[in-house]
């Protein structure tokens, strides 16, 4: 009886241990060079621009210093992105992809490919 009362509450015990979680961190804003943001080179079987996802990752060293970002596209594929002169930077500044990451609102980029790398010149929201 005492050994079965034992297995139980080791039982019990393991099962109120941490809990491993693959869903990225809810609002993450690394600081990193720019090469770490978008340091795969685009293959073909790359998305075309633009293409449309999720926030998952901002590469910053604040709001006014964004270097580059990652999105998650519907499809789980994730695509990194150097931060380029943005076209809308007025409408769209840089620092407002946190807020994007936070709320898990998708942004649509639109991207040019330079030295293997994508280099977003234009983010829009892409709920509206």
């Amino acid at each position: 009886m005492r050994s079965l009362l034992l297995v139980a509450l080791l039982l019990i015990a393991a099962g109120c241990g941490p809990v491993a979680s693959s869903a990225p961190a809810a609002s993450t804003v690394a600081s990193a060079s720019p090469s770490t943001a978008a340091s795969s080179p685009v293959s073909l079987e790359s998305p075309a621009s633009p293409v449309e996802g999720i926030v998952v990752r901002v590469v910053s060293s604040g709001l006014d210093d964004v270097q580059g970002f990652t999105i998650r596209t519907s499809a789980g594929e994730m695509v990194d992105f150097r931060m380029g002169e943005l076209v809308n930077g007025a409408e769209f500044p840089p620092g407002h992809l946190a807020e994007h990451q936070a709320t898990s609102e998708p942004v649509r980029v639109y991207f040019e490919v330079d030295g293997g790398e994508r280099v977003a010149v234009r983010i829009d929201d892409a709920s509206g």
